[in-house]
């Protein structure tokens, strides 16, 4: 399949993957960051959708783990 990039109009079949880290706040998420083999625009970035599912489970745990603390 194949797409044009916004940038530089060209087609493009694959796109470059690079891994970056995502701020918010305090907080630090693990992201990629696809960009046009061509002209190296970005495309888009996207969150670690594993590594946010871990992070979640974490912060479950700490509630679960001071509930139990408190009781």
């Amino acid at each position: 399949m194949t797409g044009k990039c916004p940038s530089c109009q060209q087609l493009i079949g694959t796109v470059n993957v690079q891994p970056i880290d995502a701020y918010e706040g305090t907080k630090t998420w693990k992201a990629g960051v696809f960009t046009c083999p061509l002209c190296r625009s970005i495309l888009s970035v996207s969150l670690d959708e594993g590594y946010r599912a871990q992070w979640i489970v974490g912060e479950i745990k700490k509630v679960i783990a001071n509930t139990n603390r408190s009781s």
